[in-house]
């Protein structure tokens, strides 16, 4: 990875194609932060004690209720699994342990307070939810975040690794709505037919396809919103494959792909909102660097795509999200050409 400045217009290229004198766009790296050798000595007293005490998940200390440490305890090396004195804080924990509100696979999320069990969901929101939503689905290779006066999901959050884009199964095109949603709230088929818009995923089928199931799943109407066909079939379909492309690459990527309404909007069949934007926050919990894109909801084609590199901090700022759990600010407040 390099650094490149608005001036230095001699190092683009990668997966999207960057022309960085169409784009004019920023990039910047992530600061590494340095850490101090762990010992049984760091001082990792109250480390998480606000957030549930401390779990192990892929190797990286995190609080039990989704959030990152804090860069306080990090610079201490208190993020380290297995030393003394983050052991001893509070006993790990599976993190890709069943969902923590109930044994069904969806959960009102009215009411919930840092000191309750947090929402991971077989590790897809393991750094934490963006923002609390009326009903919380744990699918199989997803979960969601359901908004039920617009009848769409607010967010879809998912963990990818090479393994799970590289499995394939035939797509089904089954599309149905979810049951396990109330009736009153869900979107139906015939609230999209004729609409003149798509049924268009969140997670996509060819992304998160990795078992006959998941790939069931990923049709559920609740995993759906309306999109443009000149959107759906074109840049965000290529914007799709360069996250697998990414992940093939990195190891292990986390994805957030949400909706934002600015001004007016309109609605399709009995009351199921069409979004104004879509966005998708990118994270490499490894390298700890990320990229966020927001797309305005017309026809977009392969060679915009660049043009929509956005700081995550800008998508925040928009939607009245928060992914300061998944995001150090430093990587909020930077965008990035992904990689």
């Amino acid at each position: 990875m390099h650094i490149l400045f608005l001036d230095d217009l001699g190092k683009c290229g990668g997966a999207l194609g960057v022309s960085c004198q169409k784009t004019k766009i920023f990039i910047a790296i992530p600061l590494s932060i340095a850490l101090t050798a762990i010992s049984a000595q760091a001082d990792c007293r109250g480390c998480c004690s606000r957030h549930g005490g401390v779990d192990c998940i892929d190797g990286v200390t995190q609080c039990r209720d989704g959030s990152s440490l804090s860069s306080k305890y990090r610079a201490k090396g208190c993020d380290k699994c297995g030393s003394a004195s983050v052991s001893n804080t509070q006993e790990a924990t599976d993190s890709t342990a069943t969902v923590n509100f109930s044994s069904t696979d969806s959960d009102p999320a009215h009411g919930l307070s840092e000191s309750q069990p947090t929402f991971k969901c077989n590790g897809h929101v393991a750094f934490g939810i963006p923002g609390p939503e009326d009903q919380l689905l744990c699918r199989e290779a997803y979960a969601v975040g359901y908004d039920y006066d617009k009848k769409i999901p607010a967010w879809v959050a998912y963990r990818l690794t090479p393994d799970s884009v590289n499995k394939k199964f035939k797509r089904s095109n089954k599309f149905k709505q979810d049951t396990s949603i109330p009736i009153q709230y869900r979107s139906t088929l015939s609230d999209y037919r004729g609409s003149g818009y798509d049924r268009g995923h969140m997670a996509a089928s060819a992304t998160v396809d990795s078992s006959y199931i998941a790939m069931l799943e990923s049709f559920l109407l609740s995993n759906m919103v309306p999109q443009l066909p000149g959107l759906n079939r074109q840049g965000w379909r290529y914007l799709e494959s360069y996250i697998r492309e990414w992940t093939n690459e990195r190891g292990k990527l986390y994805v957030v792909t949400g909706v934002l309404f600015e001004g007016d909007h309109g609605t399709i069949g009995n009351g199921v909102y069409v979004l104004t934007h879509f966005y998708k926050v990118v994270y490499d919990s490894v390298r700890q660097d990320a990229i966020s894109f927001l797309l305005p909801h017309r026809n977009i084609s392969k060679s915009e795509i660049p043009a929509f590199i956005v700081s995550v901090d800008e998508i925040e700022r928009r939607t009245g999200l928060d992914f300061n759990r998944l995001l150090d600010d430093v990587i909020e407040d930077e965008v990035e050409v992904m990689w």
